[in-house]
């Protein structure tokens, strides 16, 4: 058996599940790596000023259409006034087709209101959409997650230590020369021997570490006066053993917490995909085009150029949609806007998740920080803890997918 085998934690399978959500994004479309934009050009901005122009465009259309609505109403009542005041037959008559006519302009621009409202609508939720994968930003997360991970499993990495690999060699064979004679010798060599079926998840704690503790144990009480420093060495090995065993026990417990939260960013994934496959469907959008337009595409202008066309686009499908069904036209947009939110949304929420998770962290190496055996290890991961949340934070920035995402939508 290796001793790497033994003490070496690999911290980056936990993240694989993590980044797992975001490859999904990135899987039918290529992401270019980012090129330096200045803050009126980023991604986030970039979006924000084409919602705002969805916004003002909508809002506009809204207030000219209520306005009309509004006077014509005023009209209509004045219409029924000069009937009911009228004695003439034929200013009736003239009043009546007047009012016919006025309450069909009412219902037609009450219609178009209506339409304003979900162009508008529908054009934030294809946006919102569309800008999602590009605002994850996987692989500058994934930089910032690898140097945290890293830098966590380094504590618990044994063969870092001062002095151990050579120690570790030295009991190794103690313990295989007398494990017939002594049984913690016996339970320590028989642990050794199946601690390579745990390599791959790189176990530093449970019953092979304690099996090796009562080796270390026997072997420390085995020695003569004249083996005083390797008594002493050894002492300080079975502490450092104890130390980052307990380390690892506590940490495996937040891991753990990353099993529902990996499994809901993989159910995230497959329905960000679908949604997204759908609603390029519904704007007659190649996933070529979307991939070579906006994914791939490093220049801003250019992104912010597809942007607005992708929102034109969807005003006018919507627009289609309710003159070729004017029974039925809201159904679909309405179910996709819905989608959209709901996606955000959730997000959102899982966000928080992982923010509530990186505080988990923090308090376990608060806890060791000051720890004479593994404390300066642990100092060094503070920095790379700040780095990453704020990195989550200014790219995914929770609190704003939430908020966003339950205004995102006018209500007609």
């Amino acid at each position: 058996m290796k001793l790497t085998d033994f003490c070496v934690y690999k911290p980056h399978v936990l993240m694989m599940r993590f980044l797992f959500f975001f490859l999904l994004l990135s899987s039918s479309v290529v992401v270019a790596q980012p090129e330096p934009e200045t803050p009126e050009l980023s991604d986030y901005n970039i979006r924000k000023t084409v919602l705002t122009n969805i916004d003002r465009d909508r809002d506009s259309m809204n207030e000219r259409l209520q306005g009309r609505i509004n006077d014509l109403e005023t009209r209509l009542k004045n219409i029924d006034m000069s009937i009911n005041e009228s004695a003439n037959v034929n200013q009736r008559l003239t009043g009546m087709v007047d009012r016919i006519k006025t309450i069909e302009d009412i219902q037609n621009a009450t219609m178009l209101n209506e339409v304003a409202t979900y162009q508008g609508n529908y054009q934030t939720a294809l946006i919102n959409l569309v800008s999602m994968e590009r605002e994850l930003q996987p692989l500058i997360l994934f930089q910032a997650s690898r140097d945290f991970y890293m830098a966590l499993g380094d504590v618990a990495n044994l063969s870092d230590y001062a002095g151990f690999a050579q120690w570790w060699s030295g009991f190794k064979q103690h313990a295989d020369r007398n494990k017939t004679t002594h049984p913690a010798f016996a339970m320590a060599s028989s642990a050794i021997g199946i601690a390579t079926t745990f390599a791959t998840g790189g176990v530093v704690s449970g019953p092979v570490v304690s099996a090796v503790m009562m080796g270390v144990t026997e072997y420390i009480q085995s020695m003569r006066k004249q083996d005083e420093p390797l008594r002493r060495q050894s002492t300080e090995m079975l502490t450092l053993i104890t130390t980052v065993s307990q380390f690892a026990h506590e940490k495996g417990l937040v891991d753990n917490e990353w099993e529902a939260i990996s499994h809901e960013l993989e159910e995230l994934g497959k329905l960000y995909k679908a949604i997204l496959e759908r609603n390029l469907l519904l704007v007659n959008l190649q996933a070529g085009t979307f991939q070579s337009r906006f994914s791939a595409d490093s220049d801003p202008a250019r992104r912010l150029q597809f942007l607005n066309e992708l929102s034109a686009t969807a005003a006018k499908v919507v627009a289609e949609k309710q003159r070729q069904s004017p029974g039925d036209w809201k159904a679909t947009y309405h179910y996709e806007m819905m989608a959209v939110q709901a996606l955000r949304i959730r997000f959102g929420q899982l966000a928080l998740r992982i923010v509530e998770h990186l505080d988990h962290y923090e308090k376990l190496t608060n806890r060791y920080r000051s720890n004479p055996v593994i404390g300066t290890k642990v100092s060094r991961i503070g920095p790379k803890l700040d780095q990453l949340r704020l990195v989550f934070n200014r790219t995914f920035n929770p609190t704003d997918y939430i908020q966003s995402a339950e205004t995102m939508y006018r209500v007609y």
